[in-house]
């Protein structure tokens, strides 16, 4: 509806309802407002959601992680190729993981800019996802011995090694 060369319009508001507006001056600063504070509560929460899904793949990493190591540890005692062959596949998925986290990790500081509390969560985030990885590489050489070295080997010596092993791991 055009009055007086001025456009009359409105917008849907989730408080008001349908609010009518009339862009000249003030009215029409107000509309951009809302609209920048509705993108910005919308943005706000896509940033939170990537936020929590970087830690759920940060946990997700460590329980493959654990894993690996009580896998590697038991193939190492038992001698067991199985386990040791297990074991290495999480080591892979652990690398996979830890690329997702990176990646993540960086775009975020990259676009948007986070301020100090989420800049310390996504650099510590990055931190301990490094370790986690290294430890991940430590399951898998363990494995890798027991599947190369060891493989006609007799094991029974190491069991003592069992019992701290498992306290290690929780």
């Amino acid at each position: 509806v055009k009055r007086n060369s001025r456009y009359v319009g409105g917008f849907l508001s989730p408080v008001r309802g349908f609010v009518f507006l009339s862009f000249d001056g003030k009215t029409r600063n107000l509309f951009k407002l809302f609209l920048k504070e509705r993108v910005a509560m919308m943005e706000r929460k896509m940033y939170s959601e990537e936020l929590a899904g970087i830690k759920r793949l940060t946990l997700e990493m460590g329980q493959k992680t654990v894993e690996a190591v009580k896998l590697a540890a038991q193939a190492l005692i038992a001698n067991d190729q199985e386990a040791a062959a297990r074991a290495r596949s999480l080591e892979k998925e652990v690398d996979d993981i830890y690329r997702q986290i990176d990646d993540r990790c960086i775009v975020s500081i990259a676009t948007q800019q986070p301020m100090a509390g989420d800049l310390r969560f996504l650099v510590s985030t990055l931190k301990i996802a490094t370790e986690i990885e290294r430890i991940a590489d430590y399951a898998n050489n363990i494995a890798k011995m027991v599947q190369k070295k060891f493989a006609h080997e007799d094991m029974s010596p190491i069991e003592s090694m069992k019992a701290s092993v498992d306290i290690m791991a929780r």
